[in-house]
């Protein structure tokens, strides 16, 4: 049986996102090339889950085992991946609503 791996984990809030390179959109659980892209995602929450409180992406280097993380980041964040590498969301609320995104891999 072929796994899906574009899992998203949670108990209320809503979190997604894609990548986006000039030419093509990424989605969690695929593998890409390093390269510069977009961040774009979709955030939601409602008043029985709380309010979110914070965003973070957090983007881990396999080579060297040092993870960068960037809170609250704008829709629309660009950066650029160097070398082997995932890309992974997460969110939080104000009522202990929290989600988990599986990654995006980089080559």
């Amino acid at each position: 049986m072929k796994k899906n791996k574009k899992i998203i984990v949670g108990n209320g809030p809503f979190l997604s996102f894609h990548l986006e390179s000039l030419t093509e959109k990424h989605f969690i659980g695929e593998e890409i090339d390093s390269g510069q892209y977009k961040l774009v995602y979709k955030s939601e929450s409602t008043s029985e889950f709380g309010e979110i409180i914070k965003i973070k992406l957090i983007i881990g280097s396999i080579q060297n085992r040092k993870k960068r993380l960037i809170i609250n980041p704008p829709n629309n964040y660009n950066f650029k991946i160097k070398h082997k590498s995932f890309i992974r969301m997460e969110l939080l609320t104000n009522k202990l609503g929290f989600v988990f995104t599986n990654p995006i891999w980089t080559k």
